[in-house]
């Protein structure tokens, strides 16, 4: 499946963690992604938009495209299995 994150505020906060497909971040933002949360995506594309992954651990499990936006990280894990496109 996909996911695809079109404007507004998406907040993940926790321990566990978050599992999608393809993502697609066209607009808005992912914010307060702190405390041991672990992201992991088959694909991640930004193209507009912030991704303020914060503390939690990012796993792309297939590549990374950039054509806009911004990923920010205060500190924690960053592994993308693929390729990176910016």
């Amino acid at each position: 499946g996909t996911f695809t994150h079109n404007g507004g505020t998406l907040t993940i906060s926790g321990t566990g963690g978050v599992d999608t497909g393809a993502t697609t971040l066209n607009g808005g933002t992912w914010t307060n992604i702190t405390t041991a949360a672990t992201l992991t995506h088959d694909g991640l594309t930004i193209t507009s938009g912030t991704y303020q992954k914060g503390t939690a651990t990012l796993a792309v499990q297939g590549g990374l495209i950039m054509d806009g936006g911004d990923l920010t990280s205060t500190s924690g894990a960053v592994t993308v299995d693929t390729s990176v496109n910016i």
